[in-house]
């Protein structure tokens, strides 16, 4: 009883005195330094020290337009000419942005249908009416909105639809000649057919011909926008293996 009055009436120095007489009787237990199983006892040598390794994510590779042609080209000298009168990537971005004040969800939406689409696919009225009718049933855009967006969403459309064509017109703009199609077929030619096809020989094929050609390749959209500086919205992550084959 007289023990325990003492210790009632000890003052806070006289106990945090003891707490360090006691804390120099503890044993740092070091036995399981440098494990990581978490466990209470030690399942391998201790390594003092060990770090974890941080894993380095390689940059992504630079796009490389195709080569300019060593002798002088119409066909190359009518893309540049279209790029440059035209920017692709400046209108692509003004109609997105355009778009997204109505809804963030309709460029997005396209972009991602769009990015793996067989390379070859070009779009059609049908496509333009399927998007404006899940337009008309969004709760969040308004009716009034319907007229300006859909000729906004033409525009869209028919913008990379163009850009991304293997063919000398679309579907969307039937009366319009294509100065992206050769250098689009050039560019796939060097990095997927590798046929050795020039520019010139791809713009003479006919479309029976490029379908053909096209019937037994893998390849989609994005493969395509990996291959231009001005295609990056339809570009996949450097470490994206979306289309790999899966191997059982």
């Amino acid at each position: 009883m007289e023990e325990k009055k003492e210790f009632q009436h000890m003052t806070k120095e006289e106990f945090m005195f003891g707490m360090e007489d006691l804390n120099d009787m503890v044993e740092i237990d070091t036995e399981d330094d440098g494990d990581f199983d978490l466990g209470g006892t030690s399942s391998q040598p201790d390594t003092p020290n060990a770090t974890i390794p941080i894993p380095t994510i390689p940059p992504a590779p630079k796009v490389i337009n195709p080569p300019e042609p060593k002798k002088k080209s119409p066909l190359h000298e009518a893309y540049k000419k279209e790029r440059s009168a035209y920017p692709f990537k400046s209108k692509q971005k003004s109609l997105s942005v355009q778009l997204d004040a109505y809804d963030t969800s309709i460029c997005s939406t396209i972009n991602n249908q769009f990015c793996f689409m067989p390379v070859g696919q070009l779009l059609s009225l049908s496509y333009f009416y399927e998007q404006m009718r899940a337009i008309k049933k969004n709760p969040n855009i308004q009716p009034a909105m319907h007229k300006n967006i859909e000729s906004l969403l033409t525009e869209y459309i028919g913008l990379i639809d163009s850009r991304f064509s293997l063919f000398k017109s679309t579907l969307l703009i039937p009366k319009a000649f294509n100065h992206y199609y050769p250098e689009n077929l050039y560019a796939l030619d060097l990095n997927h057919f590798n046929f050795g096809y020039s520019r010139e020989k791809y713009s003479v094929m006919t479309p029976f011909m490029l379908m053909e050609l096209l019937e037994n390749q893998k390849l989609k959209k994005h493969h395509l926008a990996a291959l231009f500086d001005d295609l990056e919205f339809c570009r996949l992550p450097t470490n994206s293996n979306a289309d790999a084959d899966v191997q059982l």
